[in-house]
């Protein structure tokens, strides 16, 4: 009877086991195809989620036309604050799988409150960059695993 239940284990974790490596969590491997959502409800919001769109294709990614067919659907929120003599800008985002997972996220900050020229472009080639870089450790990761 000892034999049996030990048996009866072994065969439930190699099952577990079993299910549990053809199942493929979220990363940032997989991701090519991203759509950026809306990020705030104002003019400074949706010019960063352009400008967040085109700084992603340059840095390999493709910029899609909505949920369906993307692979990272970019969540979150942005902020941006304009003075007279310097802007701040602000961006906390989430890359979620198109079946709501989050794969990754990220907080950038603008560290230069008198930048001359735009805070929220900076920001935006910020985050795509950081993209790519996370991006390319994943697949470095994934590739020394196997």
């Amino acid at each position: 009877m000892k034999k049996l239940v030990i048996i009866a284990g072994f065969v439930v974790l190699v099952a577990v086991a079993t299910g549990l490596a053809q199942y493929r969590w979220p990363n940032m491997t997989t991701v090519q195809r991203v759509w950026v959502e809306k990020l705030g409800n104002n003019d400074d919001a949706e010019r960063f989620r352009f400008q967040l769109a085109i700084e992603l294709g340059k840095n390999g990614f493709t910029a899609w036309d909505g949920a369906d067919g993307a692979d990272g659907i970019v969540k979150g929120t942005f902020s941006y604050k304009n003075f007279s003599d310097k802007s701040g800008a602000a961006a906390n985002l989430r890359i979620m799988s198109p079946d709501n997972k989050e794969i990754w996220g990220l907080s950038v900050n603008d560290p230069k409150t008198d930048r001359k020229g735009d805070s929220s472009l900076w920001v935006a080639q910020e985050v795509a960059k950081r993209m790519k870089e996370q991006k390319a450790n994943e697949i470095k990761w994934f590739k020394g695993k196997k």
